[in-house]
């Protein structure tokens, strides 16, 4: 069945709704402010010319009972507009995710890569699908992380128990020697230290990103060694 709208003559014809095009956009990780990743997707955009003639208006609509924000952009040049709508899913995950969850995600990815590593890997690039070899370097750097993940919890575990043992015996317990209280504490205050000085360079080189060049390859090379030392220490520590 066909349906038909009739006008007087001379009445003209209402103008053409324009076209619409949706576009959903979702934040990443650690982009824990709403909207800033459409500000920035669509300040880009906005240098090519058929999308930087018009300003974006932004707008509330409803999608059912549900209240949604979005960005409007006109496109008269493409006889249209674009909505776009972000998907802000942080406090999704606020609260959700515990310690437990982080450790045990860090340990697993690691211990998955290091079974993967001997394989290729495959990507989409330049048209089709691409293989490449994994360089050793992958493997040692996924051992590195495992392992400085593991001597982290280690050392956090040890100072949990020695604080409990003492909060609930209300004194020193017996298996806790003045030796080995001394190479605990020893070896988290080198930790510490060595930490501090790898946070201290790095403000510093921060602070100085736009100094000589002498200087902040310096920095650079001070940097790389603080974490190599950072790791080695937390490693061994644990």
């Amino acid at each position: 069945m066909s349906s038909y709208e009739l006008r007087s003559p001379g009445t003209p014809a209402p103008p053409p709704q324009p076209k619409k095009l949706a576009v959903f956009v979702t934040h990443g990780m650690g982009q824990q402010v709403p909207f800033a990743t459409l500000s920035d997707l669509l300040t880009q955009l906005r240098k090519v010319t058929p999308f930087g003639e018009e300003t974006p208006r932004p707008e509330a609509v409803l999608l059912g009972e549900r209240q949604l924000q979005r960005i409007v952009l006109p496109v008269p040049r493409l006889g249209g507009e674009i909505h776009f709508y972000e998907g802000y899913w942080a406090p999704l995950t606020e609260g959700a995710v515990t310690l437990r969850d982080v450790i045990r995600f860090l340990v697993g990815a690691g211990l998955n890569g290091i079974r993967n590593s001997g394989a290729r890997f495959q990507r989409y690039a330049f048209g089709g699908m691409r293989s490449y070899e994994m360089p050793v370097r992958t493997w040692v750097y996924l051992i590195v992380a495992l392992l400085t993940v593991v001597a982290l919890v280690s050392m956090n575990t040890v100072i949990g128990l020695v604080a409990a043992a003492r909060a609930v015996l209300g004194q020193r317990p017996g298996w806790l020697s003045d030796e080995l209280l001394f190479d605990l504490t020893s070896t988290m205050n080198l930790f510490l230290l060595v930490a501090m000085c790898f946070g201290l360079i790095l403000t510093v080189a921060k602070l100085l990103r736009r100094g000589p060049r002498w200087l902040r390859g310096a920095l650079g090379y001070l940097s790389i060694a603080g974490l190599y030392l950072t790791l080695t220490t937390a490693i061994a520590g644990g």
